[in-house]
């Protein structure tokens, strides 16, 4: 249907950046989602990557003002927003990075 919107899953990197930039265009592929113009499809494997990426103290140190309260809030609005996708069993071996496996 041509009235459906576009179906995505955003890399780590991408939500990563939208969440340290409104401005970006990681922000603008958010507000996409926002705006419902595409379907952006998450699992919990993906939320909990970017809950520890977003937390990680190399990340805190780098940036003082993340709290654990802003990067609840932001996951809750995307988890709120996507389609969660119950967890798949793994199918693929010898990825040069097996966290990607979610995302495929």
């Amino acid at each position: 249907m041509a009235d459906e919107p576009i179906k995505v899953v955003f890399d780590c990197n991408v939500i990563w950046q939208a969440f340290f930039s409104a401005t970006g265009p990681s922000a603008r592929c958010k507000k996409l989602v926002d705006r419902g113009e595409v379907t952006l499809f998450l699992s919990i494997a993906v939320l909990e990557e970017i809950r520890d990426v977003l937390l990680r103290p190399k990340t805190r140190a780098k940036f003082p003002t993340v709290t654990s309260e802003a990067v609840e809030a932001f996951l809750q609005d995307l988890a709120d927003k996507a389609r969660l996708q119950k967890p798949v069993p793994g199918k693929f071996t010898g990825m040069r990075d097996p966290k990607d496996e979610p995302y495929i």
